[in-house]
């Protein structure tokens, strides 16, 4: 009986549910060799293997790539191919091979053994987000959303928005999304749909409809339905959702397909709003808004040298720490949310427009049912910067009289 691959791959899976790759059954006499690349780079070739009791030789997939990582820059928007992971077991001058293409991460495990082609058709209506599903937003927050489609469809993305007096517009952010690349993009209120507001007479200044909204729009008295009419109403909130089809092998669309819609309803920017993101247990990338209270605690040694009886610094390992809170969280999707960031590798704080890694160094969660909750951390930034730089400006002479208020001088 010729050896065959008895337990083999899905079209895509997560770097933490990869399956056994199983070929057998073998004789004794049988030479055997396995070989494995990730991206036609070699994790290891030629390796020689002997038969388990059962005859077969079966290769803990998981074990290659449950540690990987994917180079990602959350700082660029781009679309990268699926990595492609190929194993392969040689014998007497045949073999067996198979692909599987690999996200980084995971899901819980009873989803994917109970159907694994269940996969296929999640994968092309899902986003790759934890995100609530409708989801409170600044105009100034960063969002993104992921979509790794596996069947061979054409996508196209689109946006709605609903403005306050009942109006609703929609376009097409994105076309012809391929098969088993990961896809990204920016799903954020200011490269969405600023230029479209500005160029309509649409206020800016958004409509706040979350639950802890308070006025929004100062020195304006109620009724306010006529001051939305006479400048074209008031963004309130607005969707992002994929359509597409499936053809057949004439090119004929025999099946139509659109994403779960992913709304954010838009806020009112507050003082205390920090936003901080992190690569999910899906392999994209979510942001969170956090306002509780931020506060600088430096951590650091400093080395000295004694030489006849005098001590000097040589060095100063002066490092900024801050310890930070997420504020209370409201309800049980979002409390997972920070979960899913605390559980994360890969964390970033935004800012000046820039993302920046960061590294937690601890973390304290007690969630109590019923409760308001608040989760405090304490981080760094990945890359150490203790430097200064401000532009300092031409000051106008002072002209006299000249008075210094509140100190004296002489």
């Amino acid at each position: 009986m010729q050896p065959y691959i008895i337990s083999g791959f899905p079209g895509i899976t997560f770097s933490e549910n990869a399956p056994d790759f199983t070929v057998g059954p073998f004789s004794d006499s049988d030479v055997i060799h396995i070989s494995a690349t990730l991206n036609g780079t070699d994790l290891f070739r030629d390796v020689r293997v002997y038969p388990d009791k059962d005859k077969n030789v079966t290769i803990r997939t998981k074990q290659l790539v449950r540690n990987y990582k994917p180079q990602k820059d959350p700082n660029v928007f781009t679309s990268t191919v699926v990595d492609v992971l190929l194993l392969q077991v040689d014998y007497n001058g045949k073999n067996q091979s198979a692909i599987c293409r690999v996200l980084s991460g995971g899901i819980d495990k009873k989803v994917l053994e109970a159907n694994w082609s269940w996969w296929d058709k999640w994968a092309s209506s899902n986003f790759l987000t934890w995100q609530p599903q409708v989801l409170d937003t600044t105009p100034e927050q960063p969002q993104r959303l992921h979509l790794a489609p596996t069947l061979h469809r054409e996508y196209k993305v689109e946006s709605t928005l609903y403005l306050a007096d009942g109006r609703k517009v929609t376009k097409t952010i994105a076309k012809g999304v391929a098969p088993y690349y990961i896809h990204e993009f920016p799903t954020d209120f200011n490269t969405l749909w600023a230029a479209y507001c500005n160029g309509q007479n649409v206020i800016l200044r958004p409509f706040d409809v979350s639950a802890t909204g308070y006025n929004f729009l100062p020195d304006i008295t109620l009724p306010l339905e006529p001051y939305y009419k006479n400048r074209g109403g008031v963004p309130v909130a607005y969707d992002v959702f994929a359509t597409g089809y499936e053809f057949d092998d004439n090119n004929t669309p025999i099946e139509y397909i659109k994403t779960f819609v992913q709304r954010y309803e838009l806020r009112a920017a507050k003082y205390n709003d920090v936003c901080f993101g992190f690569y999910n247990t899906l392999g994209g990338f979510d942001t969170l808004m956090m306002q509780g209270q931020i506060a600088l605690v430096p951590a650091g040694e400093v080395g000295t040298f004694t030489n006849t009886g005098v001590e000097t610094e040589l060095t100063n390992d002066y490092t900024s720490c801050w310890e930070a809170s997420t504020g209370y969280i409201d309800n049980r999707r979002m409390a997972a949310q920070y979960q899913d960031f605390l559980k994360s590798t890969e964390r970033y704080i935004y800012r000046e427009g820039k993302w920046l890694k960061i590294i937690v160094a601890e973390y304290k969660i007690k969630d109590i049912t019923r409760e308001l909750n608040a989760y405090t951390f304490k981080y760094r930034l990945a890359e150490k910067n203790e430097r200064r730089y401000y532009e300092r400006t031409e000051l106008p002479e002072l002209e006299p009289p000249v008075e210094f208020c509140g100190c004296d001088r002489y």
